[in-house]
């Protein structure tokens, strides 16, 4: 879906029974008004796509074991009410680029092998990360 489009969608209403279905209906208001925000900022970000996609993924606490699990070892973990949300296109480049609201944009060039320590602790530390694996 075009971005703008997506917005004026939002903004309209058109994707309520989503929002509703995923947030309840008194959280509504709130979420009608931070998924527009993210596509709004999208846009800021990235101009106008053709082909843009809105993701979801709740949130989860490590109650025991923090991040053990991707180093083999067990982890207790529990989903919460809170969730990451996304808006995502793809731009006919080996290059990923992530805006997170109050970080500095990562750039990962998928085709680089050179492991960068300056990166280190960072969300494109971790990207890099998967893409070499």
């Amino acid at each position: 879906m075009n971005t703008k489009t997506l917005l004026a969608g939002i903004e309209n209403g058109n994707f309520d029974t989503v929002l509703t279905s995923l947030y309840g209906a008194d959280q509504l208001s709130m979420q009608r008004a931070r998924y527009a925000k993210a596509v709004g900022e999208y846009i800021a970000n990235y101009g106008e796509t053709e082909d843009v996609n809105v993701f979801t993924v709740a949130g989860r606490s490590e109650i025991s074991g923090n991040h053990t699990d991707h180093n083999h070892g067990c982890v207790i973990a529990a989903s919460i009410n809170l969730d990451i949300i996304a808006v995502a296109a793809k731009n006919g480049e080996n290059i990923i680029r992530i805006k997170s609201e109050g970080f500095p944009e990562d750039v990962i060039d998928i085709t680089d092998e050179t492991i960068d320590e300056a990166k280190f602790f960072t969300s494109g530390a971790i990207i890099s990360g998967v893409c070499k694996g």
